[in-house]
């Protein structure tokens, strides 16, 4: 279904009439594409566009169709936030000043974390040693 909207006024961001026609096939776009949220009576933003060009995609927020109940209500069981520059999922999430929380098992045999060494089966930081076989 193709929905097509006539603005009030020039420049007036209102949308005073709404026509649909059958839907139809698009392929091969060109150029730039644009999708933007009009439903209800929201005054589109540019928060509220997102575009593809060729292998560009520009928009503000992805999430999963699947959900969870957090606090009792329905979450993304995946949200990428572009403008917060953030990502969250049911036992993940790294915020917009790098903050990460996990829930879970992390492993790793090497790298570094809070300034200790990670080693195979030991930590190390400056001289100190912590050896994990026990």
């Amino acid at each position: 279904m193709t929905w097509s909207g006539q603005e009030s006024s020039p420049n007036s961001n209102t949308i005073s009439t709404f026509t649909n026609t059958a839907a139809v096939q698009a392929i091969n776009f060109d150029g730039l594409v644009t999708f933007t949220d009009i439903s209800g009576d929201k005054v589109v933003t540019t928060d509220d566009i997102t575009s593809i060009q060729g292998g560009l995609l520009k928009t503000a927020i992805i999430q999963s169709n699947a959900t969870y109940t957090e606090n009792n209500q329905q979450v993304p069981r995946l949200e990428i936030n572009f403008d917060e520059g953030s990502i969250s999922a049911q036992n993940f999430n790294i915020n917009s000043s790098g903050n990460a929380s996990f829930a879970g098992t992390i492993t790793a045999t090497a790298g570094d974390i809070g300034n200790w060494n990670i080693q195979t089966d030991k930590l190390f930081k400056n001289t100190s040693e912590f050896n994990a076989n026990l």
